[in-house]
């Protein structure tokens, strides 16, 4: 987790770049950045500029809101003017949000070097007498996503010691960095780091966080540097990976990251929300088991809708027997059945569930036993929860049940997102029961 940080300068707004205000600047990732002001501006900003003291470090504040908006306008007696920023940058002046722009911007994420596994570390010690250590930098991985992106993963590395060398400390480093021709914007950056983050909790199994973030405004880079902070949306919770416990490790692709990398990109807008369902699991650490559910299933009713035709009928077919319907009716009754009618010709949950199952049932068949007894559960718990129809209470499932219920949901998604970034459904099957199979049997007893 990034560390806090504290900046003490002085403040303006670029409309009146005149009129300066001593205040301090505070920044952590759970709780956002706070700028405390000796005095209110003349107007409520969106965009602060500032400059720290003594250093001079340029800082821009972004989409400022005031704690209290009659607070700043009028102030109280001995209490300083707090803003609240959604975004800072370290080391630049941007007046509006579209002057943010850059031709790269560099990322390290938790979890990402040892998902890599890729160390640069060489020691030997073959006695008492010496010991011997090396560091020899890992290629960098270069992906063409598209002719205006490219994405490379680098390495790097920092040591800690005491002149006395009684200790020393090599830390690496793997930095995904997005490049950009012509430059872009940083929400931009941001949204393609944000899928790359997805890719890696998919692959680690883990919730995956921003460490630091460092756009490139020119040429060179060593004055242009900045450094972007912004608040999370959920408290991070930092859980070193495991490669072992992966679902799928860096080496088990490496001999085609690319096409998984470009297919998660170019797919990512179509999947997206199966992405937000599927994900929002991992970064709600906390949510109930029911609604895990109840997002599990809403993720493989989009996906389905988005593969298949969404059709019963087609829609000719379908259009006459709605008509047929309707004629058969009294005229007072027509506008009302008609709206009734409006989505009659989408397949069922337990239809659209049953496609899923056939698509990759030679993937998941030792893993979801029971395949029509196991989709029955599935509607009528959803229904019930949905609908909270009594009718179906007694047809619900226990909350043990639901809970082993909702892990066989996961990797119903898990298959779909595998499948659609470009494994087989033999190396989806290899993947899905070496980390399933065993947990799920320790689960049912």
């Amino acid at each position: 987790m990034l560390e806090e940080r504290e900046y003490s300068g002085e403040w303006w707004i670029p409309a009146k770049p005149d009129e300066k205000i001593k205040g301090k600047l505070t920044f952590n990732q759970k709780d956002g950045a706070r700028l405390n002001l000796e005095k209110a501006f003349t107007q409520l900003p969106i965009t602060i500029l500032g400059q720290s003291t003594p250093i001079g470090v340029k800082i821009t504040l972004q989409d400022c809101i005031a704690k209290d908006p009659n607070q700043f306008w009028e102030g109280f007696l001995g209490s300083p003017y707090q803003v609240f920023s959604h975004r800072v940058f370290l080391g630049g002046h941007f007046s509006q949000p579209e002057d943010a722009s850059f031709l790269s911007c560099h990322c390290q994420l938790s979890n990402l070097f040892e998902w890599l596994w890729k160390s640069g570390i060489d020691w030997k010690g073959e006695d008492l007498n010496e010991f011997n250590i090396a560091y020899k930098r890992p290629k960098t991985i270069s992906i063409n996503i598209k002719p205006e992106l490219k994405i490379k993963i680098d390495f790097n590395y920092s040591i800690k010691g005491n002149f006395l060398y009684e200790e020393l400390k090599i830390k690496q480093h793997a930095i995904v960095a997005f490049y950009h021709s012509p430059k872009e914007n940083i929400d931009e950056y941001l949204k393609l780091m944000h899928h790359f983050r997805n890719f890696l909790c998919l692959a680690t199994q883990e919730s995956t966080y921003p460490q630091t973030i460092v756009g490139i405004t020119d040429v060179n880079p060593d004055s242009s540097l900045v450094e972007i902070f912004y608040q999370l949306d959920t408290s991070p919770t930092f859980v070193e990976t495991d490669v072992f416990n992966s679902l799928f490790s860096f080496k088990d692709i490496e001999y085609k990251f690319d096409t998984c990398l470009k297919n998660w990109y170019t797919k990512y807008e179509m999947l997206e929300p199966i992405c937000q369902l599927y994900f929002g699991s991992y970064y709600g650490r906390f949510v109930y088991v029911d609604l895990k559910f109840l997002s599990l299933v809403q993720a493989l009713e989009s996906y389905h809708r988005i593969i298949s035709s969404n059709e019963e009928l087609p829609k000719p077919e379908h259009q006459t027997r709605i008509n047929n319907i309707l004629n058969a009716v009294p005229i007072n009754y027509r506008s009302w059945l008609k709206y009734k009618l409006k989505y009659s010709n989408e397949p069922t949950l337990q239809k659209r569930l049953q496609d899923l199952f056939n698509k990759f049932n030679c993937s998941i068949n030792t893993l979801v036993p029971n395949q029509e007894v196991f989709i029955r559960k599935i509607v009528d718990t959803r229904n019930y929860m949905a609908h909270r129809d009594v009718n179906l209470k007694n047809k619900t499932v226990s909350n043990k049940e639901l809970f082993v219920i909702t892990e066989r949901l996961r990797i119903l998604v898990e298959t779909c997102l595998l499948n659609e970034i470009g494994f087989n459904l033999d190396e989806i099957k290899s993947i899905l029961c070496k980390r399933y199979e065993r947990r799920l049997r320790a689960y049912e007893k």
